[in-house]
């Protein structure tokens, strides 16, 4: 049975999930900082084990970003990270204010934006937004 658990996420399940899907990985205390300044976490589990995670942060106001969403790869295709998506929107919603407008961003692994498109949120750039942009820094 998939239950969906909150706040559980801790850097040993992260780092595991990520190296799952070839992501790699930072120290464990880069992780356990990240986790410590997130606003929210969320996993799936099934029979006890941790099969996906998802983080966000934000500045609790007017934006947000999805960050970490992976699904372990012999559990992808069933729906799991679409809970994930709902459940942070779910939580977004749940603290913003009526009449208030937020912004929910996320950066797409390459080839997968259609399955975000699917949760409403759009490729950019498009008609209101640029390009999404990043830069990575590698403090050696």
């Amino acid at each position: 049975m998939i239950e969906i658990k909150r706040g559980i996420l801790t850097s040993e399940v992260f780092i595991d999930l990520v190296e799952a899907v070839g992501w790699g990985h930072p120290s464990v205390e880069q992780v356990d900082l990240a986790l410590k300044n997130s606003l929210y976490n969320v996993c799936v589990m099934e029979e006890g084990k941790i099969i996906a995670m998802g983080r966000l942060f934000g500045d609790s106001s007017m934006s947000y970003f999805i960050k970490d969403l992976v699904v372990s790869p012999s559990y992808q295709g069933r729906g799991i990270g679409k809970l994930i998506v709902e459940d942070i929107i779910s939580f977004i919603k749940d603290k913003t204010p009526k009449g208030w407008k937020v912004c929910i961003e996320l950066m797409s692994a390459v080839e997968k934006e259609g399955f975000y498109e699917k949760s409403g949120f759009e490729k950019r750039p498009n008609s209101n937004c640029g390009s999404g942009m990043s830069l990575f820094i590698y403090n050696e």
